[in-house]
């Protein structure tokens, strides 16, 4: 008896649900590793959505690369940051006040320039691809 032939295959209708339950899974995952959910019990955004955003900004929270999928925003309060809305689940929006940013500082990585912010009191920092924040540059902490 061939053992290939006696092995049992996922049935096709199955493939899409275990695809879906992965995702959901990776994103719960990158949400507790990254400190995405510590900051967003932190700083919640509430209220209405800072225009204009920019869209698909490299960023990473803590360990976790967000690659092209972070959309940021701000306003003279502070810092909105949302990851595309197929990674949202577990990854709420932030909106972090400009006195919590603690301390900034750039640098290059690969081929552009990142600013990471230090918001101190032990959460994950932030590094986000510096084009992104060149709007708020008054509101930040200088370099």
């Amino acid at each position: 008896m061939n053992v290939l032939a006696a092995t049992h295959q996922l049935p096709p209708a199955a493939i899409l649900p275990v695809l879906v339950g992965m995702f959901v899974l990776t994103t719960f995952i990158f949400a507790a590793v990254s400190g995405w959910r510590q900051l967003a019990q932190n700083y919640p955004a509430g209220g209405a959505v800072p225009s204009p955003l920019k869209y698909f900004v490299w960023g990473q929270v803590g360990r976790i690369y967000y690659r092209k999928c972070l959309n940021v925003g701000g306003d003279e309060r502070g810092l909105y940051l949302v990851p595309f809305f197929v990674f949202r689940p577990f990854h709420p929006p932030l909106f972090i006040p400009w006195s919590e940013i603690q301390a900034r500082t750039q640098e290059r990585f690969l081929f552009m320039r990142v600013d990471t912010l230090d918001l101190g009191r032990g959460f994950s920092k932030i590094r986000i691809q510096s084009s992104a924040l060149e709007p708020f540059q008054a509101n930040l902490p200088s370099v």
